[in-house]
């Protein structure tokens, strides 16, 4: 619920893997929320291709739900929770046929917390927040390869009171 209204009903998995908006997005979990321009849809494939401040065009997936809500050249968000963005030295290691949505990023910050480590890494113009678990460690200022899988990526509308 956001200022009285209802945005979205759902599971608490629902919710976090399929949050609608930006509120409930922002109120469940960590998350990377990133704004983006639509450069292109693919409606058979529920893909859409996105500019965004990564540095490269990105494709994300949309639901069902989503569908026919925007249009090439319009203004909208994504997100992608920490946990789920890949990281590695090698793009062999990402073990995908990677035709998009890798990026270099630069490691600003890596905090140890138990069993997973937790890094602030500098991908184009965007700050991401990426958790690994605590086996994968990088040194502040060394590049890496980032990948946000598609499948991942969450088109955030801005929707009407569901109730």
């Amino acid at each position: 619920m956001n200022d009285g209204c209802i945005e979205q009903i759902g599971t608490p998995e629902e919710i976090y893997k399929h949050s609608r908006t930006r509120f409930v997005c922002s109120f469940i979990g960590l998350t990377n929320i990133i704004s983006a321009k639509v450069e292109g849809i693919r409606p058979e494939r529920h893909r859409v291709t996105i500019r965004s401040g990564l540095g490269e065009d990105a494709v994300i997936n949309f639901l069902d739900w989503q569908s026919g809500n925007f249009a090439v050249g319009d203004t909208l968000s994504f997100y992608i929770r920490p946990e789920d963005i890949v990281v590695s030295k090698n793009k062999l290691d990402f073990k995908a046929d990677l035709e998009n949505n890798v990026f270099t990023g630069k490691v600003l910050d890596c905090t140890f917390l138990g069993s997973i480590n937790d890094f602030r890494i500098q991908v184009g113009e965007v700050n991401l927040r990426v958790q690994t678990n605590n086996s994968i460690s990088y040194k502040r200022g060394e590049e890496i390869l980032v990948y946000l899988d598609p499948e991942k990526c969450c088109l955030l509308l801005e929707l009407a009171c569901v109730y």
